[in-house]
Parts: C-alpha cells; sequence; structure tokens
C-alpha cells in the first residue's frame, strides 16, 4: 500500500493471505471471511490480468 495506494484495504489484506493459506491462522478464520477473502483476491486477479 505504500508504493500503490490504487485498491482498497480489502484487497490489501486478501494478498497477504496468500501466503498464510492452510496454514492455522488461515483455517482460524471463519469461513464467511476465508470467502471474502478468496473473492477480495478473484476480483483482483479478475481486474488486474498482467500483475504477477
Amino acid at each position: 500500500m505504500e508504493f500503490d495506494d490504487t485498491q482498497n484495504n480489502d484487497v490489501y489484506e486478501a494478498l497477504s493471505w496468500v501466503g498464510l493459506k492452510n496454514t492455522i491462522a488461515w483455517n482460524n478464520l471463519s469461513q464467511a471471511e476465508r470467502n471474502n477473502i478468496n473473492q477480495s483476491l478473484s476480483d483482483f486477479e479478475s481486474n488486474n490480468p498482467n500483475c504477477q
């Protein structure tokens, strides 16, 4: 966010979870929270196809 503030906080939080999926922290989230994160990631990837 310090380098690119064009996204909302939900996107940055979702991106931070990418490497933590299937960890204890991830599994401690509610299913609704995991769904929201996955949806934010999916939306981000759809809207930013050139981002690698």
